[in-house]
């Protein structure tokens, strides 16, 4: 008689464990970047696309920081998949670097109040983007990300060609040149409650898209143009019957570039680096020292990038359950309780043949196509492909719907956004979606 309620139970906890480790053990999908901090580094392949923006020197880098005997402590790096919000109410925040780089969704509200409370608390974060979703936290530290691609024309000063910067600055006593990929810029906005310092600039003949013109003109953000800033969050205190403003324990680092520290830019030297001065690889150590002087961990979220189709249900399923409670211990017994009683429910209940939904056609309510499905996706891409196109060259989109699909070929040049752009009745698979939107992304640079 109990046979059925204990396969029953079997097959739920079974299925509790699969879903929440198989997504765990799948790859990430094909050209995303930042996905994988733990691939050995024996393994990098630093031509393929799908492990150049990955942080496999950055991790090894953190880890072997705790051989110095000089600075001793520990250094560990770690993931989070659900949510930054599992930060709040954590031990010893001081000994925590949150990190975040190749931003590609925005912070909730729950998230940014809870980093917040994070940094105030002893907290330390870095990020690093370059397309503007890291605003959403970033102005919490009365800082903002233009979004727009950013170039520096002097002389000297980029490697290879103007969307590769070189930034010269000192940091912890000693000088750096790091090479930068298709960076943005940084501006601060007024707010009283925080206290800030520039760490690092561009050239004064450095530029910010700012209009989004795909060209230097006079609507454009110019010269020693903020790439590194670090921020602190103020409390307003009164000490001996003086109201002021006092910094909080934690600090911030916000740097205007999501590849600084990937694979790709720690391997590479920038060509002509001055005898004396540090690239990218010895920055990244030396931040990490400077937040964590007795050593801690280093937490990669990779909760920002988005994933495959089939995985990202589970992972939001994560980060609802962690925004949801804000604190990992509610979250485990929030699952330890409805385990028990989806348990206690099969065990105990009778007449479950009842269970059985009996689907009525009248309650039958069509609704449009889901914003997720792959029409919806192909029809985005394809529209942000003709915008960015149309506002590069300053075209109405009356003057850029007149163009004979001949010279829009020559205008696109790029085969797959020609394919995309002019061949609407084309089925796409998932698999060349990310293909086409990083050719849209680089498009024009």
């Amino acid at each position: 008689m109990l046979l059925k309620p204990v396969l029953a139970v079997i097959t739920l906890a079974v299925g509790l464990v699969l879903y929440g480790l198989v997504p765990a053990l799948l790859g990430p999908p094909p050209g995303d970047a930042g996905l994988r901090p733990f691939l050995p580094v024996s393994e990098i392949d630093y031509d393929a696309a799908t492990q150049f923006g990955d942080l496999g020197l950055f991790a090894e880098a953190v880890d072997t920081i705790g051989g110095d005997p000089v600075n001793g402590g520990d250094f560990q790096v770690a993931t989070l998949v659900g949510s930054p919000s599992v930060l709040l109410g954590m031990q010893n925040p001081s000994k925590v670097v949150y990190f975040a780089s190749g931003i590609s969704r925005d912070y909730r509200p729950e998230e940014t109040a809870a980093l917040e409370q994070f940094e105030r608390s002893g907290g330390r974060i870095v990020l690093a983007d370059d397309f503007g979703y890291g605003n959403t936290l970033a102005q919490k530290f009365g800082i903002f990300y233009f979004g727009t691609d950013l170039w520096d024309l002097e002389e000297g000063r980029y490697a290879g060609n103007i969307t590769l910067p070189l930034v010269k600055f000192q940091f912890a006593g000693l000088n750096y040149t790091i090479e930068l990929n298709g960076p943005t810029g940084i501006t601060l906005i007024q707010n009283p409650e925080v206290t800030t310092d520039i760490v690092a600039h561009c050239s004064e003949k450095c530029y910010a898209d700012i209009d989004r013109s795909g060209t230097v003109n006079i609507g454009d953000k110019k010269g020693n143009i903020t790439m590194v800033i670090r921020a602190r969050l103020q409390e307003n205190l009164t000490i001996d019957g003086i109201a002021q403003w006092v910094p909080t324990e934690g600090e911030a680092y916000f740097i205007a570039d999501a590849s600084v520290f990937t694979n790709q830019m720690m391997k590479d030297i920038p060509a002509g680096l001055p005898e004396g001065e540090h690239g990218n690889r010895e920055f990244a150590v030396a931040l990490i020292q400077t937040l964590l002087p007795a050593g801690g961990v280093v937490v990669i979220d990779e909760s920002r990038h988005l994933h495959a189709p089939g995985t990202q249900v589970v992972y939001s399923s994560f980060e609802a359950s962690a925004v949801a409670t804000s604190r990992a211990e509610l979250a485990a017994m929030l699952v330890g309780g409805a385990s028990l009683v989806s348990a206690i429910v099969v065990l105990r209940a009778k007449d479950r043949e009842n269970w059985i939904h009996k689907f009525d056609l009248g309650a039958f309510h069509p609704r449009g196509e889901l914003p997720e499905t792959l029409a919806v996706q192909v029809t985005r891409l394809r529209d942000v492909a003709r915008l960015k196109i149309q506002m590069t060259h300053s075209m109405s989109e009356e003057e850029f719907g007149a163009i004979p699909p001949d010279q829009l070929k020559t205008m696109i040049k790029d085969p797959m956004l020609i394919d995309l752009i002019l061949n609407p009745a084309r089925p796409w698979s998932p698999e060349e979606l990310r293909p086409a939107a990083e050719r849209i992304r680089t498009w024009g640079k």
